[in-house]
């Protein structure tokens, strides 16, 4: 394994993150991390990829962990589709036809779903989507949507404190610990960011069958951030779409107590989706 961290530009900001190559690569995996985290939370992640001769590249996205941006806001997300494709180009520098694989976690999800819906001509074979905030498990209620709204267009940089109850992350208590002492996590959210990640949660249900490749559409069922019932919508709207529901699993299931079989079974998907 070749270890390198990274600075990407991307318009005004820069990107953290590593670009973890295999010596032998067949693939290389784009990683989007979720809402307050960053993406060295997904090292071990990376480690099983790695041993399938899948090289992993992955950053900070705008206004996360180490990258530059207001913490918890951008003014599209468009600013995140760009973060994905400062990362396919710099997977390209190297080799120019390695198939690519999208992998993207909660509001990862949702920005790699509605990556590819606006992107047709995207470079990528497969996508896995985990846990996608497509749906929260609690749904805001008329008179918030409304408040959001209003703000989005008088206040767009706002920002409120998420309600995140470290429980809900993983049944694993040091999860939880090592979640809540992470300093490089927050639970910032501007009206800006949550107006784009709410409205394009639904519109990928809507327009799932925009998307024209072999995807792994997956939720635990015990998960109180995300609703498992965005994904099956979404699913239900493409048919090259498998879903797997995890019995017992929080919203991080490749942070659960069974971790190794669930991350294995999402190497081998995208393995076997590579030249689907």
């Amino acid at each position: 394994m070749i270890k390198n961290e990274i600075l990407l530009a991307s318009n005004d900001m820069e990107l953290s993150g590593f670009y973890r190559q295999a010596e032998n690569p067949i693939a290389a995996t784009v990683l989007v991390h979720g809402f307050g985290e960053h993406i060295s939370r997904y090292d071990h992640v990376a480690e099983h990829f790695l041993k399938e001769n899948i090289s992993v590249i992955g950053v900070d996205l705008a206004g996360h962990g180490k990258s530059s941006g207001k913490k918890g806001h951008v003014n599209s997300i468009e600013d995140f589709y760009t973060c994905i494709d400062r990362m396919v180009d710099h997977v390209r520098e190297d080799n120019k036809d390695l198939p690519l694989i999208l992998y993207g976690h909660s509001m990862g999800g949702n920005i790699a779903l509605n990556y590819l819906i606006s992107n047709e001509e995207s470079e990528f074979c497969c996508v896995l989507a985990t846990s996608s905030w497509l749906q929260l498990a609690i749904q805001p209620t008329a008179l918030q949507l409304f408040l959001a709204n209003t703000m989005n267009r008088v206040y767009p940089s706002l920002q409120q404190k998420a309600a995140l109850v470290f429980k809900d992350i993983s049944s694993v208590v040091e999860v939880q610990k090592d979640y809540e002492n992470d300093p490089l996590n927050h639970n910032k959210i501007s009206v800006r960011l949550f107006n784009e990640i709410y409205k394009n949660g639904l519109l990928a249900i809507e327009k799932a069958s925009y998307i024209k490749l072999p995807m792994l559409i997956s939720h635990g069922d015990d998960d109180n951030i995300t609703s498992q019932e965005g994904s099956k919508a979404f699913a239900a709207n493409n048919q090259q779409a498998t879903l797997k529901i995890w019995p017992g699993l929080r919203h991080e299931t490749h942070n659960e107590h069974n971790k190794e079989e669930v991350i294995e079974f999402y190497v081998a998907w995208a393995k076997n989706n590579i030249y689907s």
